[in-house]
């Protein structure tokens, strides 16, 4: 655990990003933040004309709302964020990694247990209502005093957007609420979401509901999470108790993607943000159709076998089990996964003086790859770039007409490492874990 620096508390909505940082919560308007939710199961979006990892996209749209609000060099301890409560925790892994690429520690918490989190209630029942969907989530405490869900049900269908055309709908959610409260009635029902953001919507669910229901806000999730994170640590290791056989009954709470329709009052012409991804200002243009790359599997998967640390010399990094060492001579290591050779992440080290800092690395650098020439293979140099948590210098290699390598060098005890992640072009998606784990748990071990 890092000690010191702020804890960070993230909200993504349909068109914003909110951040806590202690009693103080901020809007940082983003209209990319939904379609990354909306994308949460595709490996890529289409990014001008061109697919690109999700995981990075949203990394993007997560940064910039941190630097919007945190002061320059100001260090950042964690950070936790919503995500719906349906989500399992292969999508909950993705959010966690997404975040990783700008503070150390992340952790995604289900919206239900953040919303239920200042209230008093034994048992209460969260509504969740997005744009395009509601999620019903029952929460309730356990014999140890800490909250968890005890049951989710999810209307795919059925959104803010659907009410509003039919108030009709919201039997619906009346429904579900039914569904998820099992034989016991809640004490309470609350309700958030994009649905918030209007009141009169607000209005047409809790009439027609005939039920206590509180509403709460988006800024109100934001600043609820903050004193029950200091509380009795309810948040951070809450557990999801689902019974087997409703996952199996409910396959949609942990694997099913997320539904790409868009209703018609919601479809506007093609929008261009430009947002930070990594250290680089890029454009990215997010077709409003909602067409887009088939669903694939989520970026980042629960890893089957316990990791392993590779070292070479002084310096070492930790992988997933499945990887392999193939050299380790000449102060470089390769290293591949079993899935194939088309993947790679290289870690080469050397001496340096101990007055030698980042600065003077950098400018050496800089000065070879201008050396190259435009035309040269190097491409994206930042001096100052942060990526896993750590700050360092960046570029791009493209070796040959199919690949390319994200290369992150690191001055650390008189010792100058570079780590690069090579892999098929459009294939960042598949090794940006992987590459992102190698990095936060580099380690360089002291002179002797």
């Amino acid at each position: 655990m890092t000690t010191g620096g702020v804890h960070l508390r993230l909200h993504l909505t349909d068109d914003a990003v909110w951040v806590g940082i202690g009693s103080m919560v901020t809007c940082a308007p983003n209209t990319l933040a939904r379609d990354c939710i909306d994308r949460i199961d595709d490996r890529s979006m289409t990014v001008s004309g061109r697919p690109c990892a999700t995981v990075e996209v949203l990394a993007g749209v997560l940064q910039r709302a941190i630097e919007g609000v945190c002061r320059e060099n100001q260090p950042i301890k964690a950070a936790t964020l919503s995500c719906p409560s349906h989500w399992g925790a292969g999508r909950r892994a993705v959010l966690e990694s997404a975040a990783r690429r700008t503070v150390r520690e992340a952790s995604a918490v289900p919206v239900a247990l953040l919303a239920a989190a200042a209230q008093e209630s034994e048992r209460c029942v969260v509504v969740e209502c997005a744009s395009l969907t509601t999620t019903v989530t029952r929460i309730e405490r356990g014999r140890d005093g800490r909250r968890r869900i005890a049951a989710c049900e999810l209307a795919p269908e059925t959104g803010s957007a659907d009410i509003r055309e039919d108030g009709d709908r919201v039997a619906v959610i009346d429904r579900l609420i039914d569904a998820a409260g099992g034989d016991c009635t809640p004490d309470l029902v609350l309700l958030t979401g994009s649905v918030t953001a209007d009141p009169e919507l607000c209005s047409v669910i809790t009439d027609r509901l005939d039920r206590p229901v509180l509403v709460v806000a988006d800024a109100e999730l934001v600043a609820a999470s903050e004193s029950a994170d200091a509380a009795d640590g309810i948040l951070r290791d809450a557990p999801v108790a689902q019974s087997q056989a409703q996952l199996q009954a409910r396959p949609d709470l942990t694997s099913t993607p997320r539904p790409r329709r868009r209703p018609k009052m919601l479809v506007a012409s093609a929008v261009v943000v430009l947002i930070l991804a990594g250290a680089a200002a890029v454009v990215w243009q997010v077709r409003a159709d909602g067409a887009g790359p088939a669903a694939v599997p989520a970026p980042v998967q629960a890893v089957a076998e316990p990791p392993e640390r590779f070292a070479m010399g002084r310096v070492s990094v930790q992988l997933p089990g499945t990887w392999r060492s193939r050299s380790g001579a000449g102060g470089r290591l390769d290293l591949v996964p079993d899935s194939g050779p088309d993947r790679r992440i290289v870690l080469v080290g050397k001496d340096i003086d101990q007055w030698i800092d980042t600065a003077a690395v950098a400018a050496a650098l800089e000065r070879r790859i201008a050396e190259r020439g435009p035309g040269g293979p190097f491409s994206e140099f930042d001096p100052e770039a942060r990526f896993a948590g750590r700050r360092g210098i960046a570029y791009t290699e493209s070796p040959d007409g199919v690949s390319r390598v994200r290369w992150h060098v690191l001055v650390e005890d008189g010792m100058q490492v570079s780590v690069g992640c090579q892999f098929l072009e459009g294939d960042w998606g598949d090794l940006a874990a992987d590459c992102e784990q190698a990095l936060r748990s580099l380690e360089v071990s002291p002179r002797r």
